[in-house]
């Protein structure tokens, strides 16, 4: 059996171990919100799980080892309370290291309200949480369907460092085959994960683990979510719905810069300056979404 133990660690330099202890950090993609709360994600997952939730919320496992391992848990994180109706209390958020998801939508807030909370996501994620990378639903940007509906609510938003959401899957896998896969970090406390679109090695991963788990057999609507993934025509799916993102975001900035709008993209004729715009000094946000 191959030993866990390292007894030379205590004899290598504190600044070693130090370092050592730092790539031990989970990075997370820490939730704003708990995605069960919403109807639609608990009716396709068949599932309400707080305790993963939870766990992606709490400190770092690696805090309780030492006194070294809790000086560089604290040095890189912060425990920070959310002033807000779905939040999940007190949440441990890695600025630098870590992702801030929202899970919220349209669907689940009043008419209007969501938007609302989307700029205080945006707001919490670059001043409150020095300028963390973003993450949101698609439908923020564009909505995104397998099988697109006939009307579609056009309302695209977009900042720097923004990552958009496809699809939600839980998986439901034992302890030990969760650790052999090695996707949720060494201490299995990285419960929640992204994964690119076309990065199909690890899509087939967190699939192999899903065929593992003995209930994931009930949940025939998760076995077509991953058909669907890996079905021939998925990334050209993908590829479309950036064409029209692109297309909306050039489109509503040119607008806001013509009637010269509070806060637009100073472009002066040139479309291609939406991508690098040009900023004063007393600059300090621009804004790509319609009024």
């Amino acid at each position: 059996m191959q030993s866990i133990e390292f007894p030379q660690f205590s004899l290598l330099p504190p600044e070693l171990r130090l370092r050592i202890w730092f790539y031990c950090l989970p990075h997370r993609v820490v939730q704003r919100d708990d995605p069960f709360s919403l109807t639609q994600v608990r009716k396709e997952q068949k599932c309400w799980f707080v305790r993963s939730t939870l766990q992606n919320a709490a400190p770092p496992l690696i805090a309780s080892v030492c006194r070294e391992s809790r000086e560089i848990v604290r040095r890189w994180g912060k425990m920070v309370t959310m002033d807000y109706w779905l939040n999940l209390g007190r949440i441990w958020i890695q600025p630098l290291l870590d992702v801030y998801h929202l899970n919220c939508d349209s669907m689940t807030c009043w008419e209007g309200d969501d938007l609302q909370i989307v700029m205080e996501f945006f707001d919490e994620g670059y001043y409150r949480l020095d300028m963390m990378l973003l993450s949101l639903r698609a439908e923020y940007f564009f909505p995104f369907n397998l099988k697109p509906p006939h009307e579609l609510d056009d309302r695209p938003f977009t900042r720097v460092s923004l990552s958009a959401t496809m699809m939600f899957i839980c998986v439901h896998a034992k302890r030990e085959h969760a650790a052999e896969s090695g996707l949720f970090g060494i201490l299995l406390d990285s419960p929640v994960q992204l994964v690119d679109f076309d990065d199909e090695d690890r899509l087939r991963k967190f699939h192999a683990l899903f065929e593992k788990g003995c209930s994931n057999h009930k949940r025939p609507e998760l076995s077509k979510q991953f058909a669907s993934i890996f079905a021939p025509d998925f990334l050209c799916q993908v590829q479309s719905w950036r064409e029209k993102v692109d297309w909306l975001m050039m489109a509503n900035a040119w607008l806001r810069a013509k009637y010269n709008y509070h806060n637009c993209i100073p472009i002066d004729g040139d479309p291609g300056l939406v991508w690098n715009p040009p900023l004063s000094d007393d600059r300090t946000r621009i804004y790509m979404n319609s009024c």
